[in-house]
C-alpha cells in the first residue's frame, strides 16, 4: 500500500508539469508496467507448454468463451468491462489533433483491440500455469504469481524484483 501510494503521489506531482511530461509518464507506464508483464506472460505460458509441463486449465473449461456462471462470472465481466473505461476521456484533447475526427475512433479502436489482446492472452498465460484451486484460494493471484512459480521452477526466481518493479511502475 505505502509504495502504491508513493508511485500514485510521484505520477501525480509529476503531472503537474504538463502534458508532455504526463505523456512520457504513461508511455513509460504501460511499456513496462503493462506491455513488457503481458509479452512475459505470453511468453512464458508458451514455454510452460512447450515444455510439456501440465497445463492448469480443467478440461472442461477449455473453450474460446468463458463459462460466465454465478456471482464469479458477473465479477469477470466487470472486470473486462472496466478495462475499458476511461478510454473516451482522451477526447477532450480533440483540439490538440490533427484530423480529430479519424484520428479519435482509429486510437480508440487501436486503444480496445490491444486492451482486449492484453486481457484475453494474458489471462489465458496465467490460467495455463497456475492451478484452479490457487487463483480460486486467492482472488488477487495475476503476473506476480504466475511469474513466481515460473521463475522458480526455472531457477530464474532472482529475476522476480525486477518484474515486480515493472508491475510496480504500471499500477
Amino acid at each position: 500500500m505505502i509504495v502504491v501510494t508513493v508511485i500514485f503521489g510521484t505520477v501525480t506531482l509529476l503531472n503537474f508539469r504538463g502534458l508532455k511530461t504526463s505523456g512520457v509518464v504513461a508511455a513509460v507506464g504501460l511499456v513496462l508496467g503493462t506491455i513488457l508483464p503481458t509479452l512475459l506472460v505470453i511468453l512464458f505460458a508458451a514455454i510452460w507448454w512447450m515444455s510439456d509441463h501440465p497445463i492448469a486449465v480443467p478440461e472442461q473449461n477449455r473453450g474460446f468463451f468463458p463459462k460466465l456462471e454465478g456471482i464469479r462470472g458477473l465479477a469477470i465481466a466487470a472486470g473486462m468491462i472496466t478495462f475499458y473505461s476511461g478510454l473516451e476521456v482522451n477526447a477532450v484533447h480533440g483540439l490538440r489533433i490533427s484530423k480529430p475526427r479519424t484520428s479519435i475512433p482509429f486510437a480508440m479502436i487501436l486503444s480496445a483491440s490491444i486492451v482486449l489482446t492484453i486481457y484475453i492472452f494474458g489471462s489465458l498465460g496465467i490460467a495455463m500455469i497456475l492451478p484452479p484451486e490457487k487463483i480460486r484460494a486467492d482472488l488477487n493471484v495475476g503476473p506476480m504469481e504466475m511469474f513466481r512459480v515460473f521463475l522458480e521452477t526455472h531457477n530464474l526466481g532472482m529475476l522476480s524484483p525486477v518484474l515486480a518493479a515493472c508491475v510496480c511502475i504500471g499500477a
